[in-house]
């Protein structure tokens, strides 16, 4: 299934299973935009050489205006 030209918000990308998404959207060709509540010190999205391939939105979801 290809994504090419589509845009996904990914929130949890940073952990476990949200870097294997990130992952399997960036193959398709998505375009990913990564939700960061606060800066983890090591992060799964990270070790796998994404976080320089997404768009990263600092702040939380519950926050009015940002999604």
């Amino acid at each position: 299934m290809g994504l090419s030209g589509r845009s996904a918000l990914v929130t949890g990308a940073y952990g476990l299973l949200g870097s294997w998404l990130v992952k399997g959207l960036l193959e398709r060709g998505a375009r990913v935009c990564v939700v960061r509540r606060d800066r983890p010190a090591l992060t799964a999205l990270e070790s796998m050489g994404l976080g320089s391939r997404v768009d990263v939105v600092e702040g939380d979801v519950c926050s009015e205006g940002l999604v």
